[in-house]
């Protein structure tokens, strides 16, 4: 599983670092996978090292790649682990950044534009932020029902704001919704 992936991949980190050097641009790949990892292991501290690694990495070496796909997915997977760690107020940059450079480098069906207002929204919400938070998570609200998406996380989202906001019936709504998309099917992600 997922602990076996970190072994794994800690492993084949340090021999590629040992035989190209620590800069070498072929470790972006095994990097960015690693803190993908720690990330769904919840080791956000190491994750959000791992991630900065990365996206310096990527933008030395895709010069000029505020578009490219890759830089915009790590400031994407960086806010992620920012959040995670509670440094909500560190990720939005990033998030906003991601944000910002989508349109052109990805479908707006891509489950990185997606995650991208998850975890802006998100940060937000930390943030007490609540009316663009409310708003990017009504977005994807609408855009989960027009597309037919039962993303659990959408509602889940919804509720925490609404909880956060001392807004607890409007709340509840939302987890019924969540608990019915779960059981629909949906991905609990």
């Amino acid at each position: 599983g997922l602990v076996a992936a970190d072994e794994n991949l800690g492993r084949a980190i340090a021999i590629l670092e040992r035989a190209k050097g620590e800069d070498h641009p072929g470790l972006s790949g095994p990097l960015s996978n690693h803190a993908g990892v720690l990330l769904d292991l919840g080791r956000f501290d190491e994750a959000v090292v791992a991630h900065e690694r990365v996206l310096a990495t990527n933008e030395r070496e895709l010069e000029g790649g505020a578009k490219n796909r890759n830089v915009l997915i790590d400031k994407a997977q960086l806010g992620r682990g920012l959040v995670g760690a509670g440094r909500a107020a560190e990720a939005e940059p990033y998030l906003r950044e991601a944000r910002g450079e989508r349109v052109g480098v990805l479908d707006d069906s891509n489950r990185w534009w997606f995650e991208v207002d998850r975890w802006l929204a998100a940060s937000l919400v930390a943030q007490r932020k609540f009316d663009e938070a409310e708003e990017i998570y009504l977005e994807l609200f609408d855009r989960c029902i027009e597309d037919e998406r039962k993303d659990v996380w959408v509602p889940e989202g919804i509720a925490k704001l609404y909880d956060a906001s001392g807004r607890e019936d409007e709340a509840e709504a939302f987890r019924e919704e969540a608990r019915a998309w779960g059981e629909s099917g949906g991905d609990c992600r």
